[in-house]
């Protein structure tokens, strides 16, 4: 997965503003509340939509406003993907409409419906979509510093069972217990089945009685169906005339339908034609009012070419400038580094690694050679600083030169705006010309339909008087069979009925026959369930929570000791998980660390944990993108130096930090710098 832009509207403190992502390491800058990690939430609402208790829509709309929005463009799994949440403000702040488009193929989807094709896109587990966080991703792309010393910090058992949903571990211990459920209701079908054998010999008598009533009800049938055979064969004659009558009636009915919709239709021509007249109307005089504006200078000193020119002179002094910007910047953190080392001769008087004594004259070395580098440096920064001026002034000259093209461009635009727009009132105006000839001709069409109408329904005369005739002796004749009918359809039911109540006793009979064999088998089957399919359970989880706690612990190791150099200092996870750091051979507890190393041990447990999981569950289609806010708080000057290495041991094509430390912008591939002013954010260019 990886970011390519996101466009905030009325977003926390940001009004409208689009953000792009480059690929490898990516800082968001700025002082504390510029807003960097608004956009970490903003991304997490976009893919995921509000949650309840843990991201609302009155923390992300912006205050005063009523509606907002997030637009996430990425790409995963070789897709181009672009996914849009609103927010609306009501009582409270609700998600609104939104939409998710795939390589092009945009459709509209409710929140839920967008958080289940991003689940399918990113491969995660589809029982994600009915629980409010998504741990997969909250643990392998973004998990706020704060949260991961949480659960540092937090109840072993909590820890653990977190653990075990995000491992996808967790199901071993549902099975545990849903074999205890099942057993359970092993047990009572068992009981269920031994009070069903109770009955059988009663069961078998009642069914004797009842095929003996079957036969009474036989004889009943035979007599009713003769009569009412007799009674069918005289009215069926009297049905198929009534039935030519419908047919005529239907006929009738549809003409005059059709005659009321031909009425409807000519009203709304009328009142049509009556519109294309006034709009023909207006169109003319708007066509002579454009004639007279149209401006006789067309704009022909605008050159194209010389636009084109100026535009990439401009980026490539804006390049230059920038360039020469961040040289001065290396130089001076150079400088800076130099200047402290000096500092810190005058004042040391033992080597702390050591223990030895420095004397004067290696002092005195070290001061001179970072004298002749800063000198150096010096140099180099006012010969950049010159260059940079060179390029500004060149800058202020091009970009007056390209200001006086842009009000040539614009008049040419404008004039041939008003040409284009002469031309298409002319021609709207002659389409509506010939629509109103058409609807002219369509009107006169309607009118002769009419009249034919208006002949072929006279032409039917009085058929109602006739199907009256027919019908009442219909419902006469009915009378007499539907009282037959009645007393058939009791029978009928009754022996339906039955003849139900028998096949049901034979197949209670015979599983009441077979329910021993049941309840034998049921048995086994508990016995096999507890002794043998549980512990089978117990061990295959035992084993991959071995293997999982293996990985993570030694992953851990490895990040914690590239954080902090300190042999006196060891760590490694217990069996909950849980950090135990040992100094000088005592154990140590995670809250009696520095802040620097409560953060590193927090960061170091977070890229375990991501590593583990992507390994555990390796065909999400996450794994190269990593978010990390603040992973520095706390952090020295040689701690900071030390996440230049882990950043560039990570694995990852796409790296986001979240940061206010300006060393980090030395190791960085790319910088986002952020600015809060008035309550409102916004990128510095």
């Amino acid at each position: 997965m990886k970011l390519n832009k996101i466009k905030l509207n009325n977003i926390r403190s940001y009004v409208e503003q689009e953000i792009n992502f480059p690929s490898g390491t990516v800082l968001l800058g700025g002082d504390i509340g510029s807003g960097k990690s608004s956009i970490l939430l903003a991304i997490d609402f976009a893919l995921f939509g509000l949650r309840l208790g843990e991201l609302t829509g009155s923390s992300l709309l912006r205050n005063g406003a009523d509606k907002g929005h997030v637009e996430l463009d990425f790409e995963v799994g070789g897709k181009n993907i672009i996914i849009k949440r609103s927010l609306k403000r009501g009582k409270t702040v609700n998600q609104d409409e939104g939409f998710i488009s795939v390589d092009g193929e945009m459709r509209n989807a409710t929140a839920t419906e967008l958080k289940q094709k991003i689940l399918e896109l990113f491969n995660y587990p589809p029982e994600l979509l009915k629980k409010s966080k998504s741990l997969v991703y909250r643990y392998t792309v973004y998990t706020p510093q704060e949260e991961m010393k949480q659960i540092l910090l937090g109840d072993k058992d909590f820890r653990v069972d977190t653990l075990r949903k995000v491992f996808g571990i967790d199901k071993y211990k549902r099975v545990r217990e849903n074999v205890d459920i099942v057993n359970y209701k092993l047990k009572e079908k068992r009981k269920l089945y031994a009070g069903m054998i109770a009955d059988l010999e009663v069961k078998k008598s009642d069914l004797a009685e009842k095929e003996r009533k079957i036969g009474d009800l036989e004889k009943q049938l035979v007599v009713i169906n003769a009569d009412l055979k007799t009674l069918i064969a005289g009215i069926n004659e009297h049905k198929e005339n009534l039935a030519k009558i419908e047919d005529n009636i239907k006929r009738l009915d549809s003409l005059k339908k059709e005659l009321e919709i031909n009425d409807v239709r000519l009203t709304s021509l009328v009142g049509k034609k009556s519109e294309l007249h006034k709009e023909i109307e207006t169109l003319v005089l708007q066509i002579k009012s454009l004639e007279k504006d149209i401006d006789d200078d067309k704009g022909e000193g605008f050159d194209k070419d010389k636009k084109v020119d100026r535009e990439l002179r401009i980026k490539e002094l804006q390049e230059e400038v920038n360039k020469l910007n961040l040289k001065i910047n290396e130089l001076n953190t150079k400088k800076k580094l130099s200047e402290d080392l000096k500092n810190k001769m005058i004042t040391i008087d033992n080597c702390p690694t050591c223990k030895q004594e420095v004397n004067k004259e290696h002092k005195h070395h070290i001061t001179e050679r970072e004298d002749s580098l800063i000198l150096g440096i010096n140099k180099q920064m006012e010969e950049l600083r010159v260059k940079r001026i060179n390029s500004e002034k060149e800058f202020e000259i091009i970009k007056k030169e390209y200001d006086e093209i842009l009000i040539i461009e614009r008049k040419h635009d404008m004039n041939k705006l008003r040409y284009n727009n002469l031309s298409e009132k002319i021609e709207r105006k002659d389409k509506l010309i010939k629509e109103a000839e058409e609807i002219k001709k369509n009107i006169g069409d309607l009118n002769i339909k009419n009249a034919e109408l208006y002949k072929e329904i006279d032409a039917f005369g009085k058929l109602g008087n006739k199907y009256d005739e027919i019908k009442e002796i219909i419902e006469g004749t009915d009378d007499r069979l539907k009282s037959l009918e009645v007393e058939k359809g009791g029978i009928d039911k009754e022996l339906t009925l039955v003849l139900e109540i028998i096949e049901n006793l034979k197949k209670e009979i015979k599983k009441k026959e077979i329910v021993k064999e049941k309840i034998v088998y049921l048995g086994e089957l508990q016995h096999w369930l507890s002794e043998n399919f549980k512990k089978m359970m117990e061990i295959m989880e035992k084993k991959v929570m071995l293997a999982v706690h293996s990985e993570f612990n030694s992953l851990f190791q490895k990040w914690f000791n590239m954080l902090i150099e300190e042999d006196i200092m060891n760590v490694r996870l217990d069996e909950e998980f849980t950090p135990v750091i040992e100094q000088n051979g005592y154990e140590t507890d995670f809250l009696h660390l520095s802040g620097g190393e409560k953060t590193a041990a927090s960061l170091a447990y977070r890229l375990a944990l991501n590593q583990v999981i992507n390994t555990v569950m390796s065909v999400i289609n996450t794994k190269d993108l990593l978010i990390l806010d603040e992973p520095t708080d706390g952090f020295s000057a040689e701690q900071l130096d030390r996440v230049r290495e882990v950043l560039n041991e990570i694995d990852t094509k796409q790296v986001i930090l979240v940061s206010h430390e300006p060393k980090i912008e030395s190791f960085v591939d790319s910088i986002i710098r952020l600015n809060k002013s008035e309550h409102v954010s916004e990128v510095i260019e």
